[in-house]
């Protein structure tokens, strides 16, 4: 069997890794046991931030109920190292808190990029460890390796899983948000919301949340850029997101969304009307579930009595359904 520390492709060298040395090498112990039994899932990402890439690797166990003590000496390695990691923790998940991209809740969870994580706690009454450490062979100190072990009796079995993800620290992405924010404010009020009527890619979708974020809490944005501006803005995220969810689960909560947003169009001229009108009738020809399909109808027809309106405001900067969503 692989060893634990060449199968996480960690730093080519054993000192690189002298921080968790005691949970690396008792993993490798645990997994070579007979009694032990189960798969690895793992994945390498593209970290546009860094020049190195995100990765993750699982491996996902199941030991009879009696040889718990295997588990007692990882849950002592990562006890042990724990001193020397810069965020760690040891318990019973109780009622998990945390939301996951997957659905599932959980007691937290290690970062792996800006779509991927791995949720620890998920399951009351599971026993839980995480260590992080940071790299040190990354000079600059932005990346860290996260250790984890859960598990949990299931009839007469323990079925649990342990694994790493190496990516970059919290502190490191928080970093990152501040400059981008500074550089949107720098850049000004106008040309930030053109980032958002651009956006087109994942990860242009992601700045543009952020940039919407920023605007709807800055007093001097919502007098720099003009109603229908901050209309145009909010619509354009809002199809775009609807066009790439119109086959899923949420795409009744987009579509509604929308609707939400066509009610208070007064501040729309006809060239910017029409604009609008012509994105939902594309949208229309791609969806096929019945309610998506009469919201947006509702919508187009909301666009065209809102011009009868002696109410010229657009009513609002950014709306609560669109803050739901980037939440």
């Amino acid at each position: 069997m692989r060893h634990f520390i060449t199968l996480l492709i960690f730093a080519s060298c054993i000192l690189c890794a002298k921080a968790q040395q005691n949970i690396i090498r008792c993993v490798d112990i645990f997994r070579s046991r007979p009694e032990v039994e189960g798969n690895i899932a793992s994945r390498t990402y593209s970290d546009k931030n860094s020049n190195r890439d995100a990765r993750y690797e699982v491996f996902s166990f199941t030991i009879p109920k009696g040889r718990k003590e295997q588990l007692k000496l990882v849950e002592d390695a990562f006890a042990r190292d724990m001193k020397s990691a810069y965020n760690s923790a040891q318990g019973i998940s109780g009622e998990p808190r945390y939301y996951n991209p997957n659905g599932s809740y959980s007691v937290c969870a290690l970062y792996v990029d800006d779509n991927n994580s791995i949720p620890i706690g998920i399951k009351k009454g599971n026993n839980y460890s995480y260590a992080c450490f940071l790299d040190t062979e990354d000079t600059i100190r932005t990346h860290r390796y996260a250790y984890f072990l859960e598990y949990g009796v299931k009839g007469n079995q323990i079925v649990g899983r342990v694994g790493v993800s190496y990516s970059t620290t919290a502190q490191y992405r928080e970093s990152m948000k501040n400059n981008a924010s500074k550089q949107n404010k720098n850049a000004g009020s106008k040309a930030t919301l053109a980032t958002v009527i651009g956006a087109d890619t994942n990860d242009e979708l992601q700045l543009a949340i952020q940039v919407l974020q920023s605007l709807s809490a800055d007093d001097q944005a919502k007098k720099d850029v003009s109603p229908e501006e901050q209309w145009l803005a909010e619509f354009t995220l809002k199809v775009k997101w609807l066009r790439q969810n119109w086959n899923d689960d949420t795409a009744t909560q987009y579509a509604a969304s929308i609707y939400g947003l066509c009610k208070r169009s007064q501040c729309l001229d006809e060239t910017e009307r029409k604009l609008a009108t012509s994105e939902l009738n594309k949208l229309l020809k791609m969806v096929k579930d019945d309610t998506v399909i009469t919201l947006l109808k509702a919508s187009v027809e909301r666009l065209d009595t809102s011009r009868s309106s002696k109410d010229g405001s657009c009513n609002g900067f950014i709306s609560n359904e669109l803050m739901y969503f980037l939440s």
